[in-house]
């Protein structure tokens, strides 16, 4: 982190994922701090700055870092690997310590589960710790399968254009004329239960006939609004339709709402978009 991002952070002020500490001798409840950030959506501990924001800096050395991982490691569970980077300004160290929301969640501090509400670390309530556990144990979003959807819910036209596509792009080697059940359990978007084929969330996302039949909020929201207004948008959209097909009506979207200066220069006429469109992120599908 450079001086200039860590200047940015701490101008933020303290919030959902940043915290502010006095100096070490804080670290018990910042371990509480950081087991919280890692069962909400992640956060940093900043060592060496006052409530206020004021860089009062801390002693720091390759020991000191090596006991704070320590206390942090020896006091959660399962265990938390921060990241750990000194970042001096003016003459005065600051200790910055981040760690990332956890697909280990939740993890206890001293024996405690925490959450992070705001700017106040509170103990999690036991169903909540429970619902943890549960989604926990629960495969990725896209492999969860889907028993109500069956091979007739799959358009077979999708599967093939994937797979063309994936010979041609990343010269996999496909097999167009095995069933269409046989190159779905290839691509491992298909499970088997009781002798039958199972179709998972990625099947129906990839090449479903209509996904949102199934995964009801699997759509892009999009609005182009008027100046920085948000209750003035002069465009929006909903895109549907498989993951493909949703991209791709974003990316028209988003050249549909960019507007486009001309200029002569000599015998040429050259556009100019407002911004450019290589900036518009591109998703690959591809295996």
């Amino acid at each position: 982190m450079t001086i200039e991002e860590l200047q940015a952070l701490i101008a933020q002020g303290e919030g959902q994922q940043l915290e502010f500490k006095r100096s070490l001798a804080e670290l018990e409840t910042a371990v509480r701090t950081l087991a919280a950030y890692a069962n909400t959506e992640g956060g940093t501990v900043l060592f060496g700055v006052r409530q206020s924001g004021e860089i009062v800096g801390v002693e720091a050395s390759q020991t000191s870092k090596e006991q704070l991982v320590n206390k942090v490691t020896a006091s959660t569970d399962p265990m938390l690997y921060p990241s750990v980077e000194f970042v001096k300004v003016n003459g005065k160290t600051v200790i910055v310590v981040t760690v990332a929301e956890s697909e280990n969640k939740p993890h206890l501090a001293s024996g405690r589960a925490y959450k992070r509400v705001g700017t106040a670390t509170l103990q999690l309530r036991r169903d909540e710790y429970e619902r943890l556990l549960l989604t926990r144990c629960q495969p990725p979003f896209d492999q969860r399968e889907l028993p109500e959807a069956t091979l007739d819910d799959v358009d077979e036209a999708k599967v093939r254009w994937y797979l063309q596509r994936a010979a041609q792009e990343r010269n996999i080697p496909v097999d167009l004329t095995l069933p269409l059940v046989e190159n779905l359990k290839r691509l491992g978007v298909v499970t088997g239960r009781d002798g039958r084929p199972v179709l998972t969330v990625a099947a129906i996302l990839l090449f479903g006939k209509r996904p949102q039949s199934f995964v009801s909020h699997s759509l892009v929201r999009l609005a182009c609004f008027h100046g920085t207004s948000p209750l003035h948008f002069i465009d929006r959209l909903d895109c549907v339709g498989t993951l493909p097909e949703m991209i791709d009506e974003a990316e028209r979207f988003v050249r549909r709402n960019t507007r486009i200066a001309a200029k002569i220069t000599g015998f040429q006429r050259r556009e100019t978009a407002e911004y450019p469109y290589p900036a518009i992120p591109r998703v690959s599908l591809m295996p």
